[in-house]
């Protein structure tokens, strides 16, 4: 992991009285939301970062030699269920969510600067489980190296065109000439 941080987290990493944190940004509907694994609110990048405490966690992040894409579970835990039941509601596939890994100081009040990017990725599949007075919500992540693995297919074809560029008519006439023999030269 020492291959992207400054300076600073650098340094901080050596001493002996720092605090790891993580932090988790994800997109919905409703608007983008993030955490972080203390207590209290925390500002970092112009933004506010809700503490969720030991209520979040995270799965191993792992990073492989071979080029795959490693998928991470996001677990809330001690959800009230009439809160689960929105995120339900919410459209969340294939939004944006990161974590970066960061530290603070020897206060353990302020940010060391530039926390590290440690996941990348989409929201896939979200799992819920409530006993009636508490829930859990779990988000399966894709690593964004997914898209990569996706086929991109695109087809001389008006539709496909227009599913791109809507106001295009450059493959007006694709389907039409199709079976048609043109004979060049001399018959």
């Amino acid at each position: 992991m020492s291959r992207d941080l400054t300076a600073g987290m650098t340094a901080a990493l050596a001493e002996k009285r720092i605090l790891p944190v993580i932090l988790v940004e994800a997109g919905f509907d409703s608007g983008v939301t993030r955490a972080w694994n203390g207590v209290g609110e925390l500002s970092w990048d112009s933004k506010t970062w809700y503490g969720l405490g030991t209520l979040m966690q995270i799965e191993e992040i792992k990073e492989t030699k071979a080029l795959q894409a490693n998928s991470v579970r996001f677990t809330l835990n001690g959800i009230d269920p009439n809160i689960l039941y929105i995120a339900l509601a919410e459209d969340y596939q294939n939004r944006d969510i990161r974590a970066w890994f960061g530290l603070l100081d020897k206060d353990l009040e302020t940010l060391i600067a530039d926390p590290h990017l440690i996941f990348r990725g989409f929201m896939d599949v979200m799992e819920v489980a409530t006993d009636g007075k508490s829930g859990t919500a779990s988000i399966n992540a894709e690593n964004s190296l997914i898209t990569a693995m996706q086929s991109k297919a695109r087809f001389h074809t008006y539709e496909d065109q227009k599913s791109m560029y809507p106001t295009d008519e450059g493959e007006e006439f694709a389907a039409t000439i199709e079976d048609v023999q043109i004979t060049w030269g001399f018959s």
